[in-house]
């Protein structure tokens, strides 16, 4: 009989095996997620108005589930200003706060460092779950810097 155990996201994966048979039992770490899931994300290409539908969406959705937590990661794009992607995410919590009551105590931002274009990622979780990882894409040694931010508003280009 062998028997090995994974933990993959939290997630225990213990495997037996008997002779020529297995058997796998999975069982999800008690009291809270194992890991943040993506909700949705939005970037330069979104429109104002689809950036707003987005973040009602997840707004209600935090509002159904008021145990979850949100994580924002967002990406400053390959021409930036300074701040851009702490800005976006702080536009982002903004909004949620103001429009929908959703206290600033249940985020958390992380600057994921640069992206081709400017992207903002929405991930919910348990407390206590483990954070999502960003995936920049773009060294910041290729990322032209210029000048500081004049964002105020979700329909801010910059």
């Amino acid at each position: 009989m062998k028997f090995r155990t994974i933990v993959r996201h939290g997630v225990i994966v213990a495997s037996v095996l008997l002779g020529a048979f297995s058997l796998n039992v999975y069982a999800q770490e008690a009291g809270r997620d194992a890991i943040y899931r993506r909700f949705e994300e939005y970037s330069a290409d979104t429109s104002p108005d689809n950036i707003r539908e987005i973040l009602d969406a997840f707004a209600q959705h935090l509002k159904l589930n008021p145990s979850l937590g949100a994580f924002l990661i967002s990406y400053g794009g390959k021409q930036s200003c300074r701040n851009e992607a702490l800005l976006r995410a702080r536009l982002a919590t903004r909004y949620l706060s103001k429009i929908h009551g959703i206290s600033s105590n249940r985020s958390s931002i992380l600057k994921g460092g640069y992206r081709e274009h400017w992207v903002v990622q929405l991930w919910v979780g348990s407390p206590g779950a483990k954070t999502p990882s960003p995936t920049r894409t773009i060294s910041r040694k290729r990322v032209l810097i210029s000048g500081d931010c004049k964002l105020t508003t979700l329909d801010s280009s910059r």
